[in-house]
């Protein structure tokens, strides 16, 4: 950055119980042009989310429950308060978890709540080691941000 330049750049929280996996989701972004800050379960990443109100969150769909807030209450409270905000989910069994998670709890309102809300999901799979989906979805949305903030 030049002296006296004033870009604020767009800014990222990764919420990630799994620490390799938040590090290298961290430095990725970070990479890519994000100010990226981590959170190790729902509780901290909420709190986090309030204090800073980042442009994208991406959010590990498993995590053990924290203070009785499990992932999909944090990712409803992250759309009630911040409609605008980019809310990548990330799992490790991809599109099958949802088919699981919808099976055990009321199957059509998460359904419906993940449709709604644009939920985007995204795997840690074996077929797809560095998450290359989630980065090139995180790569337009720095470009968009961009874009909006030149205008």
């Amino acid at each position: 950055m030049a002296d006296g330049d004033t870009t604020v750049l767009p800014t990222a929280l990764v919420i990630e119980d799994n620490s390799v996996v938040r590090e290298f989701i961290r430095v990725k972004l970070e990479t890519s042009g994000w100010k990226a800050l981590q959170a190790e379960n729902a509780t901290q990443g909420l709190r986090l989310f309030r204090q800073v109100r980042p442009h994208l969150v991406t959010l590990d769909l498993i995590m053990p429950v924290n203070d009785g807030l499990d992932a999909m209450h944090l990712a409803r409270l992250i759309k009630e308060e911040g409609p605008e905000v980019a809310l990548l989910v990330v799992s490790a069994v991809g599109s099958k978890l949802v088919h699981w998670y919808t099976g055990i709890t009321s199957s059509q309102v998460t359904n419906d709540f993940m449709i709604k809300h644009h939920l985007e999901l995204f795997d840690k799979a074996p077929e797809d080691p560095t998450l290359k989906n989630l980065f090139s979805r995180t790569d337009v949305l720095f470009h968009e941000l961009s874009a909006q903030k030149s205008n």
